[in-house]
């Protein structure tokens, strides 16, 4: 799909108002900031393309609840995503992300946040500030440690830890509903 292609189709979505777009496996590149003209949209599916970083306006979709963007090249996310106050789930398991903004912590409405495959060596603290998370799935990076403000998160029922660095976890973890779950390997 060609720019004027997707940008021609984010107009019309706009207009029309439409709540879900699909754009998975398109071989998307990158998006047009037209993207954040879509301020009704509640489900955005990016998944399978070849993104490698996503634009500001982002943060503008502050409607979205599903945000899907597995398996693409994302290497990082923009600050703004702390603008989608609505996100409850967020998938961005397969990619290249090496960290995570701190903005993270601000996606209060977040319950599911997926994180596997990609090349995290860390979480900011403010991870612990996703109080209604509850599921957190780190599986296949290269974390070596966790933050203890993980400890906060009270109502996570699962998290996944496997194919990681960890050398321990912290004892706050066992503070979480998700204690008894978690899977943690060298």
């Amino acid at each position: 799909m060609d720019n004027k292609e997707l940008t021609d189709i984010i107009r019309k979505a706009a207009q029309r108002k439409r709540k879900r777009l699909d754009f998975s496996a398109k071989g998307l590149l990158f998006l047009p900031s037209e993207i954040g003209h879509l301020h009704t949209l509640t489900q955005l599916d990016l998944s399978n393309n070849r993104l490698t970083s996503l634009p500001s306006e982002i943060g503008q979709l502050t409607n979205l609840t599903q945000l899907y963007i597995r398996a693409n090249q994302l290497s990082g996310l923009p600050s703004e995503i702390g603008q989608l106050g609505n996100l409850t789930q967020l998938i961005l398991s397969s990619n290249r992300l090496t960290s995570l903004p701190r903005e993270i912590g601000q996606l209060k409405s977040l319950t599911e946040l997926v994180l596997s495959g990609n090349r995290l060596t860390y979480l900011p603290s403010e991870i612990g500030d996703l109080m209604n998370l509850t599921q957190l799935i780190l599986t296949g990076n290269h974390l070596t440690i966790l933050p203890s403000d993980i400890g906060r998160l009270g109502k996570l029922t699962q998290l996944y830890l496997s194919r990681n660095r960890l050398k321990s976890v912290p004892s706050e973890i066992g503070k979480t509903e998700a204690s008894d779950q978690s899977r943690s390997e060298s």
